[in-house]
């Protein structure tokens, strides 16, 4: 029979806590001798160059922040006109249908139509509400102020109430 290959296994390092070696420094750059005069030149020219850039940037957030502005005034102006244009055609439709001013506010409705059928339905309630009180007679709530009160809402006879007037006075 053949034997079966072994196969050796090596136990597993024990870990270790080792530090990381540190990359090797880089060489040193040469830079070219530049005089202090230079140096200084370089300097201003940067913190120039630094100046505009943030000036710009200024000018740009400003420039932003001024047409973020401008757009909020445009859709107040145009939430305001809306406004306006729905208040007179609510004015206009109850003026069409006989309504008085003050319950113009009262209508419902986004379009002209809804408004027109609204203020027809109100109309309409209102001229049932008129009809109904010019049919009945009013009753009596303030006392007559010392004339006979005969218990009845029928027709007052002047001539009669002169009388009962006079004789409680001298009687």
């Amino acid at each position: 029979m053949a034997e079966a290959p072994t196969t050796e296994t090596t136990p597993a390092p024990e870990a270790t806590a080792t530090e990381p070696t540190p990359a090797p420094a880089p060489a040193a750059l040469s830079a070219p001798a530049v005089s202090a005069a230079e140096l200084d030149t370089y300097r201003a020219a940067v913190a120039e160059l630094k100046a505009l850039k943030d000036a710009q940037l200024s000018e740009q957030e400003r420039a932003q922040q001024a047409a973020k502005d401008a757009a909020d005034r445009a859709a107040a102006a145009e939430a305001e006109l809306a406004d306006l244009r729905a208040a007179q055609t609510r004015a206009k439709v109850a003026a069409e249908h006989g309504l008085p001013a003050a319950l113009a506010d009262r209508l419902k409705g986004a379009t002209a139509e809804e408004l027109a059928a609204d203020a027809k339905a109100l109309a309409d309630l209102l001229k049932g509400a008129a009809t109904a009180n010019l049919r009945t007679r009013p009753t009596p709530t303030v006392p007559t102020g010392g004339a006979v009160d005969t218990g009845t809402t029928g027709d007052i006879d002047p001539m009669k109430l002169a009388a009962t007037v006079l004789a409680r006075r001298l009687g």
